[in-house]
């Protein structure tokens, strides 16, 4: 039975490229045996270890829960940065699921260890040049969130949906405030650079930052490159002015409310929504659920091989 979602992340809203996707995995909340990618997975990782590192830096102690489940604790001299990293990369290692096809990747579990060792380098925590982190709310800019109403209601409470996102960490660098978020790939170039002007994640991200009386300058992407053979490190620097941010959500409530049309007047029409046919198939290494569009028995091949589950944005499982 289809359900509209009550809390919407940046990462549903891109599903809304393909209606079919975001009917599969957020009205249906279906998700595929096969679990997540290693291009998602690694990043998860990596994310974990950085998480890790920072909070050692800063406070002498951080604590994760690992892909097997248990919880492990780390402390370390706040200020030491050797220590921090060797805590991060920990933790980055007992994130990462060696279960994951890798497929001849190179973001190997080592690969991403070292990965973390050379960003490190690259953006040492010891050098102001590089930018500090702020306290926000009593708690260090690292891994902040953040959760408000958008002028959308629920389709069936009337209640206003809520929006939520979170960013790897807030420096203070370029004498502004910046959310910086923190990618992996595999080759760093001029399009890589520029692929994040319009990113909606980032407009996003500024305007639930400013929603919640934080003022911030713009976004700061940094990316780290890993090859087989060598590892590099770019970031692209990003403003949000606020007519931006205005448009951004503009979109999204527009496409929000098409969503609940497609959802209260048309769902009977297109019970398994309307697929792309296009780039979002492919994005990331393939959408998830695109073997399923191959078929003709969609709900068959559905129910065989996916389980049920509750996407909550808010808890991040």
């Amino acid at each position: 039975m289809r359900q509209f979602p009550s809390v919407i992340d940046s990462t549903m809203l891109a599903a809304l490229q393909c209606h079919r996707r975001w009917v599969w995995a957020y009205e249906l909340n279906y998700t595929p045996f096969e679990g997540k990618s290693i291009d998602l997975m690694a990043g998860a990782a990596f994310a974990k270890g950085g998480e890790v590192m920072r909070l050692c830096y800063l406070t002498g102690r951080a604590s994760i829960t690992s892909i097997s489940g248990r919880e492990l604790v780390f402390e370390t001299e706040p200020g030491d940065a050797e220590d921090a990293l060797e805590a991060g990369v920990t933790a980055l290692i007992h994130s990462y699921d060696p279960n994951t096809p890798a497929y001849d990747s190179p973001k190997t579990c080592d690969r991403m260890a070292g990965a973390l060792e050379f960003y490190a380098s690259q953006f040492p925590l010891t050098d102001p040049e590089y930018g500090t982190i702020p306290m926000v709310a009593g708690k260090p800019g690292v891994e902040w969130n953040f959760c408000v109403p958008l002028p959308v209601s629920h389709p069936d409470t009337n209640e206003p949906l809520l929006f939520c996102g979170r960013t790897d960490l807030i420096l203070d660098v370029f004498g502004g405030r910046y959310l910086t978020d923190d990618k992996t790939t595999t080759r760093l170039g001029d399009s890589w650079v520029k692929q994040w002007d319009m990113r909606g994640q980032f407009a996003a991200y500024a305007w639930g930052a400013r929603e919640t009386g934080l003022d911030v300058t713009g976004t700061l992407v940094r990316g780290t490159s890993i090859l087989k053979s060598k590892y590099e490190c770019k970031q692209a620097i990003i403003d949000q002015p606020q007519w931006k941010v205005d448009e951004w959500l503009e979109a999204t409530c527009a496409k929000l409310e098409m969503a609940k049309v497609y959802y209260t007047m048309l769902q009977d029409k297109y019970p398994n929504g309307i697929p792309a046919f296009g780039e979002p198939c492919n994005e990331y290494g393939g959408c998830e659920f695109k073997k399923f569009c191959m078929v003709k028995d969609h709900e068959g091949w559905l129910a065989d091989n996916c389980v049920a589950r509750n996407w909550n944005p808010l808890e991040r499982h």
